[in-house]
């Protein structure tokens, strides 16, 4: 090891330049004299010099540790985004200089560089799935960008669609495999964000349950009422498309991991909706009745939503507002009245309940 820190230090400086990740590990091995690499936080190699060498993982995750006591090990974790990402380490109780805290700080350098490169297909990838969730493109073209962007058309996929209550600046964090970043390879996987979700497209095996409950518990860690959605197995551009739209019906069900039912069709108009006003049309719709409950402090609305809810059973709706059948009924001539329409055909009662449904699901400007 040299004696002359700087000249550590610039070594360290050469051999990331020229030999990127692997060289700041074999610049930093020269330099201690000591066994080096660099380790995810499960304790999988990423790199190291010398190639093959036996560490207690366990001795290196604890000299990590900012308060951690002397352990023979010099190991200090690396940081992107304020999140732990991997652990550089040197076989060594003795590091004066600090070049494993010089070599975090090189490896951090070069992830962001990797990462800068990743993020730049990414959004070509964002750019793609946006059209092709919003019908911008065709078929042939949609299966044409699939191919460039590392993808067969001819191959089944699924679908996740991962949402939870935050903020949207810690959505655009998308979780990323420091692997894949590290080899420079294609990631197995498309995982953007769309319409504030986190969209996956992921091969049709075994690993989906595997993926989707790890895309669950990312939803979790940063933000409430998480779910995710998936669904079924789908070829193709179009086909990609049908299959958003299932993960995202199944996601809206409620939290966890959710996988497609009978898709609720009215629902899905109503929240994919960005062209027409729906829920200006809804409050226009039923404005007579809003108008009375709010001077009259009556519930026509709530109780026109529970009768439908209930499949118009007098029974249910009247034990479920705890009022009388007679006072039920009454309340059903006033909304009548006020709709100007009878409320028993089908085209009725399929339109007031979207109508309803509206309300409830498209929040106001």
């Amino acid at each position: 090891m040299s004696g002359d820190p700087g000249e550590s230090l610039r070594s360290l400086i050469r051999a990331a330049r020229s030999g990127g990740l692997q060289g700041v590990i074999a610049g930093l091995h020269r330099a201690l004299g000591a066994d080096t690499a660099l380790f995810d936080l499960n304790g999988n190699t990423l790199a190291a010099a010398p190639a093959r060498t036996l560490w207690d993982y366990a001795q290196v995750l604890e000299a990590s540790k900012p308060s951690s006591l002397p352990v023979g090990v010099a190991a200090s974790r690396v940081y992107v985004d304020n999140e732990p990402v991997a652990i550089l380490a040197a076989n060594t109780g003795n590091d004066p200089q600090r070049l494993v805290d010089a070599g975090v700080d090189l490896v951090t350098l070069e992830i962001g560089r990797l990462r800068a490169r990743q993020e730049g297909k990414r959004e070509l990838t964002q750019h793609f799935i946006d059209d092709l969730i919003h019908g911008r493109v065709s078929e042939g073209e949609g299966n044409s960008r699939l191919r460039g962007i590392g993808f067969d058309p001819r191959q089944q996929y699924r679908v996740l669609l991962g949402q939870s209550q935050t903020r949207r600046e810690r959505l655009l964090s998308v979780p990323w495999n420091i692997h894949t970043l590290l080899s420079n390879q294609s990631e197995p996987f498309v995982r953007v964000v769309v319409e504030g979700r986190i969209f996956m497209l992921v091969p049709s095996d075994p690993m989906v349950d595997h993926i989707a409950k790890s895309l669950l518990h990312h939803m979790s860690e940063i933000g409430s009422m998480a779910s995710v959605g998936v669904s079924s197995t789908h070829v193709g551009a179009a086909g990609i498309r049908a299959g958003y739209f299932e993960a995202l019906a199944a996601a809206e069900a409620g939290p966890g991991l959710q996988h497609p039912g009978a898709v609720d069709l009215g629902h899905l108009l109503i929240l994919t909706n960005t062209q027409v006003p729906v829920r200006d049309i809804a409050a226009s719709t039923l404005k007579p009745l809003l108008d009375y409950d709010t001077s009259h402090g009556s519930e026509l609305v709530r109780t026109l939503r529970i009768f439908l809810t209930a499949d118009r059973s007098f029974a249910s709706t009247a034990e479920e507002l705890f009022i009388h059948r007679n006072t039920l009924r009454y309340r059903l001539r006033q909304i009548k009245e006020l709709l100007g329409h009878e409320i028993t055909a089908t085209r009725q009662i399929s339109n007031l309940w979207l109508v309803l449904k509206a309300l409830e699901e498209v929040p106001g400007d």
